[in-house]
C-alpha cells in the first residue's frame, strides 16, 4: 500500500473522487489487499450511519460544518494550458486532502445526526415516563381522596350485566368508574356517558386499561343522574349510538 494511495481509502468509500483519480484507485485497489478491506470496513461504516434512523443535527453544528466546507476551496484551480505535466499532477494531489476533508466532514453530520437522534429518542421516551409517573400518581392521589370521604357509596350495574362498580362522593362532586368489561372488538371502543335531564354527554373513550380496572374518575354535576357505557366505533361518538352495557343511577 503506497502512501499516497493509502490516504484516498475514505474519499473513495463516500464516492469523493474525480474520474481520473478513480480510475487510478481502482487499478490500485485491484493489487491491494490491504487498501481494498479499508474501503470496505469504511463502506460498511457509511452504510449503517445511512440505514439509521434520519434525524436533524443541531443546527449549530451544521452551520459550523456547511462554513467550513464553503470556506475550503473544493477544487485545485484550472490548470494552465502551457503549465508543465508535472504542475498539473501536483494540482491534482493538493486536491485530494481537501476531498477528503469534505467527505470527512460529510459522514461527521450524517454522524451527528444518528447520534443527536439517539439522544433525542432517549430524552423524548424519559419525558413520556415522567408525565405517564405524574399522570398515574395524580389519579392515585384523586382515588384515595374518594374512597376515604366520609360520605363515599357504591353504585353498581342496575342489571348486573358487567362487572364494574362506580365510587361516589357528592361532598367532592366526583365518581370513580371501577370496570372490568370483555374487549368490545376490533374497530369499536367502549364510551362513558354522563346521562342526565338533557340527555347524555360523553365523559370520554375507556381505553383497554380503564375497562380492565383501572379507573376512571369524573366529574359530578348536579344534573347527572346516572353514568353508562355504551360500545361505539372507534373514536367514539357524540351521542349513544347503541343500548348502554352498563348503567348505574347515581341519583335517584
Amino acid at each position: 500500500m503506497t502512501a499516497d494511495m493509502s490516504k484516498l481509502t475514505g474519499a473513495y468509500a463516500v464516492d469523493a473522487l474525480g474520474e481520473a483519480e478513480r480510475v487510478e484507485f481502482e487499478q490500485h485497489l485491484a493489487v491491494c489487499a490491504e487498501c481494498a478491506a479499508e474501503v470496505r470496513e469504511l463502506r460498511e461504516t457509511v452504510a449503517q450511519l445511512g440505514a439509521a434512523n434520519p434525524v436533524n443535527p443541531p443546527d449549530e453544528l451544521k452551520s459550523r460544518i456547511l462554513t467550513t466546507i464553503s470556506r475550503t476551496r473544493q477544487d485545485p484551480p484550472m490548470a494552465d494550458p502551457m503549465a508543465p505535466a508535472s504542475r498539473q499532477r501536483s494540482d491534482r494531489t493538493t486536491g485530494w486532502p481537501v476531498r477528503i476533508a469534505a467527505a470527512a466532514a460529510a459522514v461527521a453530520l450524517v454522524a451527528a445526526g444518528v447520534l443527536g437522534g439517539i439522544a433525542w429518542q432517549t430524552q423524548q421516551q424519559l419525558e413520556q415516563a415522567e408525565q405517564q409517573s405524574d399522570r398515574a400518581a395524580a389519579r392515585s392521589a384523586e382515588l384515595s381522596a374518594i374512597m376515604l370521604a366520609a360520605d363515599t357509596r357504591v353504585v353498581r350495574d342496575s342489571n348486573g350485566r358487567q362487572q364494574g362498580a362506580v365510587l361516589v362522593s357528592e361532598q367532592l362532586g366526583k365518581a370513580a368508574f371501577l370496570g372490568d368489561i370483555a374487549p368490545p372488538g376490533d374497530e369499536h371502543v367502549h364510551q362513558l356517558w354522563l346521562i342526565g335531564p338533557d340527555g347524555a354527554q360523553s365523559a370520554g373513550l375507556l381505553e383497554p386499561e380503564a375497562s380492565g380496572g383501572t379507573p376512571r374518575i369524573v366529574e359530578l354535576t348536579p344534573q347527572v343522574s346516572q353514568l353508562g357505557v355504551t360500545v361505539e366505533p372507534t373514536g367514539g361518538s357524540p351521542q349513544p349510538t347503541t343500548e348502554p352495557i352498563m348503567l348505574m343511577t347515581l341519583r335517584a
